[in-house]
């Protein structure tokens, strides 16, 4: 061990170099999640020329964020605002919803139109919460009087971002462009995914810390983060919130 961080052997680096890329994140993300778990000397340039070698991540690079011309509600809890926005791949739609208070991405395989997205949105809301407001550049499928009716019914504010200034609804275009890496990088000549490379990436790009908050989706919202494939040390992974009850911790110890 270093501190925290399990010291890792010369043979699996190489395992947990394609963990930390999962995601398909830039070297400073990449660099943050290890922080966190793993270390080696040297790991730091690793990274580095792990990202390099990559051409899926070359070819959709972020691009540089310019000031919104709109300035979005500020949320003040996990899923209380979220912005979303479609991608097509090989003929395939995918529908990316991120929580703009925790960065928290959701990505999933929707038909187009107003119908696959309602269907897709529902069903957000069942395993999340209504949101208060949801962002999104206009498209046909967002300005659809279906998808008005049914944000009216469940009393969520829809918030227009301008499509020529993409930049207004900063952390969709963000989430987006990740997502697509994701996909692209994990989706054969027919367009089908491979569902368990994408479900590790999307793992571990909820799993890794932000740059300013230096907190990671994952333990915005769950308060850790989940497990991956990265090693981790045991007592990193141990529940001990003590203001949880302590008839709880009995019950839990009887399960065990």
């Amino acid at each position: 061990m270093m501190d925290h961080r399990i010291v890792i052997p010369r043979a699996l680096r190489n395992e947990v170099l394609r963990a930390l890329h999962a995601a398909h994140q830039g070297t400073s993300r990449m660099q943050g999640r290890a922080l966190g778990a793993v270390f080696w000397p040297g790991i730091t340039k690793e990274i580095e020329s792990t990202r390099s070698r990559c051409h899926a991540c070359w070819g959709m690079s972020p691009s540089q964020p310019l000031m919104p011309p709109i300035q979005p509600c500020v949320p003040n809890k996990p899923f209380q605002a979220i912005a979303a926005d479609f991608c097509v791949l090989h003929g395939i739609g995918y529908l990316v919803i991120v929580d703009r208070f925790s960065g928290w991405p959701h990505v999933v395989a929707s038909r187009s139109g107003a119908k696959g997205f309602i269907s897709a949105l529902i069903n957000y809301f069942a395993t999340f919460g209504v949101p208060e407001e949801l962002s999104t550049d206009g498209g046909p499928e967002f300005t659809a009087k279906e998808t008005a009716v049914l944000l009216q019914r469940w009393g969520v504010k829809h918030r227009l971002s301008s499509a020529h200034h993409p930049q207004s609804n900063g952390r969709a275009e963000v989430a987006v462009k990740s997502m697509k890496r994701l996909l692209t990088s994990h989706t054969d000549a027919n367009g089908s995914p491979d569902t368990e490379a994408v479900a590790a990436g999307l793992l571990q790009y909820r799993n890794t810390p932000d740059p300013q908050t230096e907190m990671s989706p994952a333990h915005i919202v769950f308060g850790r983060n989940l497990r991956d494939l990265l090693p981790i040390a045991p007592e990193k992974q141990i529940f001990t919130n003590p203001m949880v009850h302590p008839v709880w911790r009995q019950t839990w110890e009887k399960q065990d």
